[in-house]
Protein backbone atom coordinates (compact mmCIF):
# COMPACT_ATOMS: atom_id res chain seq x y z
CA UNK A 1 0.00 0.00 0.00
CA UNK A 2 3.08 2.61 0.61
CA UNK A 3 4.35 2.10 -2.78
CA UNK A 4 0.97 2.46 -4.25
CA UNK A 5 0.79 5.57 -2.61
CA UNK A 6 4.09 7.16 -2.77
CA UNK A 7 3.12 6.28 -6.86
CA UNK A 8 0.17 8.56 -6.65
CA UNK A 9 2.17 11.53 -5.43
CA UNK A 10 5.09 10.73 -7.97
CA UNK A 11 2.45 10.91 -10.71
CA UNK A 12 0.50 14.29 -8.72
CA UNK A 13 4.46 15.72 -9.35
CA UNK A 14 4.69 15.02 -12.78
CA UNK A 15 2.81 16.42 -15.56
CA UNK A 16 -1.31 15.73 -15.42
CA UNK A 17 -1.16 13.47 -18.70
CA UNK A 18 0.18 10.35 -16.37
CA UNK A 19 -2.88 11.28 -13.96
CA UNK A 20 -5.01 11.03 -17.56
CA UNK A 21 -3.36 7.67 -18.40
CA UNK A 22 -4.09 6.45 -14.80
CA UNK A 23 -7.43 7.35 -15.14
CA UNK A 24 -8.57 6.39 -18.81
CA UNK A 25 -7.07 2.62 -17.80
CA UNK A 26 -9.34 2.32 -14.61
CA UNK A 27 -11.89 3.76 -17.11
CA UNK A 28 -11.24 0.83 -19.38
CA UNK A 29 -11.09 -1.71 -16.41
CA UNK A 30 -14.28 -0.29 -15.44
CA UNK A 31 -16.06 -0.73 -19.27
CA UNK A 32 -14.45 -4.19 -19.22
CA UNK A 33 -16.17 -5.19 -15.68
CA UNK A 34 -19.66 -3.84 -16.96
CA UNK A 35 -19.69 -5.53 -19.96
CA UNK A 36 -18.55 -8.38 -18.29
CA UNK A 37 -22.04 -8.20 -15.90
CA UNK A 38 -24.31 -6.93 -19.01
CA UNK A 39 -22.89 -10.29 -20.73
CA UNK A 40 -23.78 -12.57 -17.82
CA UNK A 41 -27.72 -10.81 -17.40
CA UNK A 42 -27.96 -11.83 -20.60
CA UNK A 43 -26.68 -15.78 -20.89
CA UNK A 44 -29.18 -15.36 -17.68
CA UNK A 45 -31.85 -14.48 -19.30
Amino acid sequence: MTYFFSALTKSQRNNSTNNRIIAAYFVSLLDIKICNVFSIDISLI
